[in-house]
């Protein structure tokens, strides 16, 4: 058995140098390829279903209340704040949260939907008109401003009077 008291321990010296250091980020196409996954999932993985009652017809869809609250300050009310129903509070079951949405017409929200869950929407001039009405009133103001460039875009000195 070798004797223990020659040996020397190496001692390890910290070298005073910081360690490397970065920041990371996801990357913007990932979450929009995200946000487009989780459209195409709403009806299952949807926490809220909001019922969109137009002059004509009323339309359910399923959504995720905390993408549409960071969407539009209006819904965050409605949906987490002071003018939220007790239909939509976290304690009622899942089937039973509804948010009951009167004078805006289903499609147009569909449409408005899909922008937030980070799909292409087309624009023509009859639909830009009224979704920038829409997207106007729920303060989801990308699409409020992109209708609007649309609409900025489209206008000619023949079409300026029909446009009106």
């Amino acid at each position: 058995m070798p004797p223990t008291t020659g040996h020397k321990r190496r001692r390890i010296e910290q070298d005073d140098t910081p360690l490397a250091w970065s920041t990371v980020e996801r990357d913007g196409g990932d979450i929009r390829k995200s946000l487009k996954n989780l459209h195409d999932l709403l009806p299952t993985q949807g926490d809220i279903t909001v019922s969109v009652q137009g002059e004509t017809d009323t339309c359910e869809f399923p959504c995720i209340g905390a993408l549409l609250a960071s969407a539009s300050r209006p819904l965050a009310a409605m949906l987490f704040g002071p003018m939220r129903p007790a239909s939509v509070g976290p304690d009622a079951p899942r089937r039973e949260r509804i948010l009951h949405l009167r004078g805006t017409e289903p499609w147009c929200f569909d449409l408005m939907l899909q922008f937030i869950n980070g799909r292409q929407i087309g624009l023509d001039v009859d639909r830009a008109v009224r979704l920038h009405h829409v997207a106007d009133y729920y303060e989801v103001l990308p699409l409020r401003d992109s209708c609007c460039r649309f609409l900025l875009d489209a206008l000619r000195p023949h079409n300026c009077c029909s446009l009106l």
